[in-house]
């Protein structure tokens, strides 16, 4: 499924995962990355105050568990409020 913004998406149960669409994904789930530990690391951005921080959902066993932890994240707004656990994005 494909939304108007053209975000793919796909349901499990009654969360919506957001699929990425960059072909250099290791997961294939947009915030949701591979490390070395051979966990799976679940993030978002956020902008406060002009400056990018990142919120740090959590490590997961699976691409699957982490892509779900974000699309709950996301659902229920979480995104729009400061969280002690972001810090600033390195560049």
């Amino acid at each position: 499924m494909v939304d108007r913004a053209g975000e793919a998406r796909r349901r499990v149960g009654d969360l919506e995962l957001h699929l990425s669409t960059n072909p250099k994904s290791s997961t294939g789930y947009l915030g949701v990355s591979q490390k070395s530990s051979k966990k799976y690391f679940a993030y978002t951005y956020t902008s406060v105050a002009g400056k990018q921080n990142q919120i740090r959902i959590g490590y997961f066993d699976t691409a699957l568990d982490g892509a779900i932890a974000y699309a709950k994240y996301m659902r229920d707004g979480a995104v729009n409020e400061p969280s002690a656990k972001s810090r600033k994005r390195k560049r």
